[in-house]
């Protein structure tokens, strides 16, 4: 009976041990869940007194899921951000088309992209199996953006992102997306096409181009500073887990952007008297007639709060895109020549891919920001 007893033991253990494989076996051959990890690396720091305060990118990064057959439709997405004030990025176009965009798998500018300099600066290149070559699409409905899958195995270049125009599949394959304000805190883009990486790899989804108002907010009154956060959601045919902090990735620091006093110097005295709005400075500016003028006008020294606090308008003036150097002018630049996703530019416009497609943006044609 006792030896009964043990083989009844010992088949219940072999038994458990096979049913305990069997849950691994299965666990091995499900799907992994598509979810993409939102970060925001080291948040601008921004001017206080600045409504227009370009923030940092926020940039998801995705694995798993189930990547789109080859001949079918990638599943679209509606994906939309806010912040903890107003946005005011720029209106590009009608109705509220922003000049925020949302990219993917990092897209390279191509050559023969821009106008003169393809890539500034022309020492930047992309990475092995990056991307290259920007296609843009305006992501307002459900049909602008539509992409039809024609690898399940690549991310990158030669993947579904890559801004060919080629139809063999049935239309362009965009890697660039324009969105549309969405009320005073808001960017929404709809009609994303988001495959899912699935074993390939991770796919890279950067947003970029979000301004704010950050006289709005004011200065933190302690010594940590008053900070801007940029919550995502996406929601659509497919279930994507975001994995983000529960309010927002920080994307912006607020701090004074000008040190309080301005030194003013009045009639060639230095520290005069201070100098009240609508009061005459005539006898200042207009010397005596038949009188040589000395130092008559009014001169006013400011000193940022941080660096770069004073950035100028483009990259073009402080890169030579024509000759390769350090630019030796002040005047105003292009943007156009700002297309390498993520790099620091350090300059009051963003990002301006020079890229084909529906992309309203009137930054292309060289104009001086507003």
């Amino acid at each position: 009976m006792v030896d009964f007893r043990k083989w009844l033991l010992a088949l219940a253990a072999v038994g458990l041990l096979l049913g305990l494989g069997s849950s691994a076996a299965n666990a091995q051959g499900t799907t992994p869940t598509f979810t993409c990890q939102a970060t925001s690396g080291v948040p601008n720091i921004i001017r206080s007194e600045g409504i227009t305060e370009l923030l940092g990118d926020l940039v998801l990064n995705c694995t798993g899921g189930k990547s789109t057959t080859i001949g079918q439709a990638i599943p679209l997405q509606n994906v939309q951000i806010s912040i903890n004030t107003n946005i005011t990025s720029r209106i590009v176009g009608a109705p509220n088309i922003s000049e925020a965009l949302l990219l993917i798998d990092e897209p390279f500018p191509a050559a023969g992209s821009g106008t003169t300099t393809d890539v500034v600066p022309p020492t930047a290149h992309p990475a092995v199996g990056q991307t290259v070559g920007q296609l843009a699409c305006l992501a307002n409905n459900n049909t602008n953006c539509a992409i039809v899958s024609k690898t399940t195995t690549v991310v990158g270049a030669g993947g579904n992102y890559d801004g060919s125009t080629a139809p063999g599949f049935g239309n362009n394959h965009y890697n660039i997306f324009q969105g549309v304000q969405n009320g005073v805190n808001a960017i929404a883009w709809t009609g994303v096409p988001i495959d899912a990486p699935g074993t390939a790899g991770t796919r890279v989804i950067r947003i970029t181009n979000i301004r704010a108002n950050a006289f709005q907010l004011g200065v933190s009154s302690t010594l940590i500073p008053t900070q801007i956060s940029e919550i995502i959601a996406v929601n659509g045919s497919t279930t994507i887990t975001i994995v983000q902090p529960a309010n927002g990735n920080v994307v912006g620091q607020v701090t004074p952007g000008l040190l309080q006093p301005p030194s003013v110097s009045l009639g060639g005295v230095p520290g005069a008297a201070s100098y009240q709005q609508c009061s005459s400075v005539n006898t200042y500016l207009i010397p005596t007639p038949g009188v040589l003028p000395t130092d008559s006008g009014i001169s006013v020294s400011a000193t940022e709060g941080f660096a770069y606090s004073f950035k100028p308008q483009s990259y073009e003036q402080i890169f030579d895109v024509v000759t390769g150097a350090s630019a030796s002018y002040i005047g105003p630049g292009s943007p156009v020549f700002q297309n390498v996703p993520g790099f620091a530019y350090d300059t009051e416009s963003g990002f301006t891919p020079a890229a084909n497609g529906t992309l309203n943006d009137r930054r292309r044609s060289g104009k001086r920001r507003e």
